[in-house]
C-alpha cells in the first residue's frame, strides 16, 4: 500500500489556504511520521471527525436538505463589512442581501437557493445617496429614512413561521407561532425602502407636537406620503438588518411602532425591539388611542 504524507495547510490573514511543504532538514521525516500517527490514533478513537490538515471541498447545495455550509455565516460577515464601508454601492448592497438570505434563508429556514435568489438592485448610486441622506446621516432622527431591504416571497405574507424559525430572537414571539391568527393586509416582497430610524417615526401631529398618532391618523399620513404600513413579517427581519448595518434595533426600548399591515382580532399590531434584540409584539391599543412613544413603520416599494 502506498503511504501518503498528510497535507499541512495553514490559513493566512486573508483567509487563504497555504500548503506547507515538507523540508529536507534533519528530523523532518520523524516529525511527519509522528504527526501521521497522532492523526491516525485521533481518527480511530473518535477524537477527530476528519483530518484537520486536509481541506475537503464542500458539497454543492441542492436545496433545503443539503448539508449546511459553514462558510455562509463567514460570507455574511465579509459582505456586511464591505457594504457598511460603502453604503451607496448598489453591487455591495446586492451582495450583502444575497449573503444575508443565503445564511438566514438557506441555513436557518431551510429554503433553497432558488427561493432566496436576490434580484438585481433597482437603484442607482445617486438614488441611494438621496434616499439614505448619506451626506448628513442622522441616526436616531425619527423622520430619517435610512434603510434598504429585500424580502423573499416565501418570507412575506404567509411566511411568519419561517421567520420565527430563521431568527432566534423572534422565535419565541407569539406572532410568529402557529395558531396566532395574525393576518397581513398585503404581501410585500422584493426590494423596498423602509423606515429604519432608531425612534419610531409618525409621532408628531399636524402642529408638529410630539403627541403620537392614532392608527387612523397614522394610516392617513402614510397614504399622503404614498407609503405602505409595514407587516410583522417585514419589521422583524428588517430590524435585524438595521442592527447589523446601523448598530441599533428599531425602537430599541425607547418607542413602539404600529404595524398597519398586520392585524390581530381587528387591532393593529404594535412592536418594539429591546437593546438585546428581543422582539415584543402587542395588540391592546384601539384605533383612536395615541401616546407620545407610539409611532409607526412604513415602506416604499422599489
Amino acid at each position: 500500500m502506498v503511504e501518503i504524507e498528510p497535507r499541512i495547510v495553514l490559513i493566512d490573514q486573508n483567509d487563504n489556504a497555504v500548503e506547507v511543504q515538507s523540508t529536507d532538514r534533519p528530523g523532518a521525516a520523524n516529525q511527519l511520521a509522528s504527526l501521521r500517527l497522532v492523526l491516525t490514533e485521533g481518527l480511530a478513537s473518535g477524537l477527530l471527525a476528519t483530518n484537520p490538515f486536509i481541506i475537503s471541498q464542500p458539497e454543492a447545495d441542492q436545496g433545503p436538505k443539503a448539508p449546511a455550509q459553514k462558510s455562509r455565516e463567514h460570507t455574511l460577515r465579509l459582505a456586511t463589512t464591505a457594504y457598511t464601508d460603502k453604503l451607496q454601492d448598489p453591487q455591495r448592497l446586492h451582495d450583502f442581501y444575497q449573503a444575508y438570505w443565503d445564511f438566514y434563508g438557506i441555513e436557518k429556514m431551510g429554503l433553497s437557493q432558488r427561493d432566496t435568489r436576490v434580484a438585481a438592485v433597482p437603484y442607482t448610486e445617486e438614488d441611494i445617496w438621496q434616499f439614505m441622506k448619506l451626506e448628513d446621516p442622522q441616526d436616531g432622527n425619527p423622520d430619517a429614512d435610512l434603510g434598504y431591504f429585500q424580502l423573499p416571497v416565501l418570507a412575506s405574507s404567509d411566511g411568519r413561521l419561517l421567520i420565527g424559525r430563521g431568527f432566534a430572537n423572534l422565535g419565541a414571539v407569539w406572532a410568529f407561532q402557529a395558531g396566532s391568527d395574525v393576518t397581513n393586509s398585503h404581501q410585500a416582497t422584493g426590494w423596498m425602502r423602509v423606515d429604519a430610524s432608531l425612534d419610531a417615526p409618525y409621532r408628531k401631529n399636524q402642529q408638529g407636537k410630539l403627541t403620537g398618532l392614532s392608527v387612523l391618523e397614522l394610516r392617513e399620513d402614510m397614504k399622503v406620503g404614498k407609503r405602505i404600513g409595514q407587516t410583522v413579517n417585514l419589521y422583524g427581519p428588517s430590524g435585524n438588518v438595521i442592527k447589523q448595518i446601523h448598530g441599533y434595533y428599531p425602537d430599541q426600548g425607547s418607542t413602539w411602532s404600529h404595524l398597519p399591515g398586520s392585524v390581530w382580532r381587528g387591532k393593529c399590531l404594535i412592536a418594539s425591539f429591546n437593546s438585546y434584540g428581543y422582539f415584543g409584539v402587542g395588540s391592546g391599543w384601539f384605533p383612536g388611542d395615541r401616546h407620545p412613544e407610539f409611532g409607526g413603520r412604513s415602506f416604499l416599494g422599489a
